[in-house]
């Protein structure tokens, strides 16, 4: 019958830049941390681009699809809005609405 064990690997030592060995937990992991933050850290400035904004299209405040569900799912014989659009007409009108 075979068995599955899980074992734990675990580093004994770690050698620091300035050549010094670190063997205890704690420096291991202060080694390991400071070591992830220096591979991760840009140490290149980068200028920031450069936006066009007027590029950029507006994101409109109701989207056509939030309007097409809105007529979808409003109930027939509804007394017409302020603007004296009826319900039926909005159903009817499809997509080019």
């Amino acid at each position: 019958m075979k068995t599955d064990v899980c074992q734990r690997n675990q580093v004994p030592a770690l050698k620091t830049p300035d050549g010094r060995t670190s063997r205890t937990r704690l420096g291991i992991e202060a080694e390991c941390s400071r070591f992830y933050k220096d591979l991760f850290a840009s140490k290149t400035p980068v200028d920031p681009p450069e936006m066009q904004h007027d590029a950029i299209p507006a994101i409109p405040s109701v989207l056509t699809s939030e309007v097409r569900h809105a007529i979808q799912n409003i109930q027939k014989d509804r007394a017409p809005g302020l603007n004296g659009i009826e319900v039926e007409l909005l159903k009817e009108g499809g997509p080019t609405l």
